[in-house]
C-alpha cells in the first residue's frame, strides 16, 4: 500500500521521468508540475513542459477485481488523471515534443518500486503504476483551458492506474503523512 504521500511523489516521478526520457532534445524544456491557478496566473515561459493532475478518482477496475486472503483489502485503489502538455515556440516544436512524450511513456508504461520516488515508506516494494494515455474528449479539454483563461492547448491526457493508497484507521496521524510538506518546508527554511 502507498502512503498518502505517493500522489504528490508519483507526480515528481512523472516529472524526473520526462526529464530524464527527454533529455537535451527540443532545449532541454524546463519541466515541471503545475496546478490550474499556477496556469492561470503564470503561464510558463517556453521551452517547457508541465504535469498537471486534474483529477483523482477511485479505480473502478481494480476495486472490483476478487480479493484474495492474504491481499489487504483496506486500500483505496486510485487513479491520477494528468494533462502533459508542451509549451514551446514554434509548432513543429510542440508536435516533436508530443511524439517524444508518447514514445517515452509507450516504452515505461508500467513503474514500479526502483522508479517511483520517495522516502522509505511512501511506496512497498512491489508496486506497480501503470501509466496510460486516455483520450479526453476536446470539450473537456478546452473547459480546462478555458477555466484558467488560457487559450487550448494541445496536450496529452494520462491516467496512472494501481495505486493502493492505504487506508487511515483511528484517530491518530496516517504514517507518512506530509512528509513531502515538511521536507520542503525544512529546505525552503534552511
Amino acid at each position: 500500500m502507498a502512503s498518502p504521500d505517493a500522489i504528490a511523489y508519483f507526480g515528481e516521478t512523472l516529472v524526473k521521468l520526462l526529464q530524464d526520457g527527454l533529455g537535451d532534445s527540443l532545449g532541454r524544456p524546463k519541466i515541471s508540475l503545475t496546478t490550474l491557478s499556477d496556469l492561470k496566473n503564470s503561464p510558463p515561459s517556453e521551452p517547457s513542459v508541465t504535469v498537471f493532475l486534474y483529477n483523482v478518482g477511485m479505480s473502478g477496475d481494480i476495486r472490483n477485481v476478487p480479493q484474495r486472503a492474504t491481499v489487504d483489502t483496506r486500500t483505496n485503489p486510485l487513479e491520477l488523471h494528468f494533462l502533459i502538455t508542451p509549451w514551446l515556440p514554434m509548432t513543429s516544436d510542440i508536435y516533436a515534443a508530443t511524439g517524444s512524450i508518447i514514445a517515452l511513456l509507450f516504452a515505461r508504461p508500467i513503474l514500479t518500486g526502483a522508479d517511483l520516488l520517495g522516502p522509505k515508506g511512501t511506496w512497498e516494494p512491489d508496486e506497480a503504476v501503470e501509466i496510460i494515455l486516455k483520450s479526453l474528449p476536446i470539450e473537456d479539454q478546452s473547459y480546462i483551458w478555458n477555466s484558467a483563461g488560457i487559450p487550448y492547448r494541445l496536450s496529452l491526457s494520462y491516467v496512472a492506474r494501481g495505486i493502493r493508497l492505504q487506508t487511515w484507521e483511528g484517530s491518530g496521524p496516517v504514517g507518512g503523512r506530509n512528509q513531502l510538506i515538511q521536507t520542503r518546508a525544512r529546505t525552503a527554511s534552511g
